[in-house]
């Protein structure tokens, strides 16, 4: 086998087994996945279930064994094709709350507001599905050699920002979601669901 062969057979083993070892370690809530080292921005993921947009509720989970990585908490929805091709963006008049909690009662996410001010990103390549997810405030910081760094303000516990936080391998955190109030008619399909990659 020539070499560049081997090296991606001995790659592919490699993430297989890392894959194994972080799946094996949660012990929370919903399905996790962990789709390899190769997968940067979607490497972990946890599928906690379909919400409905609809009707007011609330679900509440457990989170345990998470890795060391970065996470964001949002919603993948599949979205009218008719206002995917208008180029308008779809109105999720839906208020909800998003409250994510560590071990010991600290506030990691914190969020009330409307879905349509979510951040809305296509999740697959084709504009129908999206997700949606909370960035926190931030401001740009001049750099002595020119140029700026964006930081990162109001940080919560485990570096809580929006619906941003960093996990701890020790820690188990309890994620609520609710639908407070809903203009929707019928609702669309909606999963809850937290995304990560490794941090650096």
């Amino acid at each position: 086998m020539p070499f560049l062969g081997k090296f991606i057979a001995l790659a592919s083993v490699a993430a297989a087994l890392a894959a194994c070892s972080h799946a094996g370690r949660y012990t929370g809530d919903g399905k996790f996945t962990d789709n390899g080292w190769m997968n940067y921005s979607r490497r972990y993921v946890i599928d906690l279930g379909p919400v409905n947009l609809a009707a007011p509720g609330m679900h509440t989970f457990a989170l345990r064994g998470l890795p060391h990585a970065e996470f964001t908490a949002g919603i993948d929805v599949v979205e009218d094709a008719d206002t995917i091709v208008s180029g308008d963006r779809p109105t999720h008049a839906v208020r909800v709350r998003m409250i994510v909690r560590s071990s010991d009662g600290e506030l990691v996410i914190s969020e009330e507001n409307m879905l349509q001010s979510w951040v809305r990103s296509s999740s697959n390549g084709d504009g129908q599905h999206a997700r949606l997810y909370l960035r926190g405030e931030s401001k740009d910081v001049s750099l002595p050699g020119g140029g700026t760094r964006s930081d990162r303000l109001g940080l919560k516990a485990s570096g809580g920002w929006g619906s941003y936080f960093a996990a701890d391998r020790n820690e188990s955190y309890k994620l609520t979601f609710e639908v407070l109030t809903s203009e929707l008619s019928a609702s669309i399909p909606a999963r809850l669901t937290i995304v990560g990659w490794d941090r650096e």
